[in-house]
């Protein structure tokens, strides 16, 4: 947070940060309910300082966020919403966009 970033605040600002582990328990190894943990606010594009339950919302649609978010698009200009498998749901978590 100390350090200037280029969009002139923080580079913790300007940019975005992502903790987590690929499995959300031992055996049977589920990808459901696996804890992010986020820092930075992606220039504005993420809403920060708050807590998401996102259900059983599909990991591709928090990556989908974090693509937008950096600023790729679709061919529309819309945010990129189509990251993995064509059988997961597409789409991003809107709670986490400002």
């Amino acid at each position: 947070a100390s350090y200037p970033g280029p969009g002139g605040g923080s580079l913790l600002d300007d940019s975005v940060v992502l903790w987590t582990n690929d499995l959300s328990n031992g055996p049977p190894h589920s990808y459901t309910n696996i804890p992010q943990v986020f820092a930075g606010g992606a220039a504005g594009f993420l809403r920060t300082g708050q807590y998401i339950d996102a259900g059983s919302v599909t990991h591709n649609k928090l990556l989908n966020t974090i693509i937008s978010a950096v600023g790729i698009r679709d061919s529309n200009g819309n945010h990129f919403d189509s990251f993995g498998d064509s059988s997961l749901q597409p789409g991003v978590i809107p709670g986490m966009i400002a």
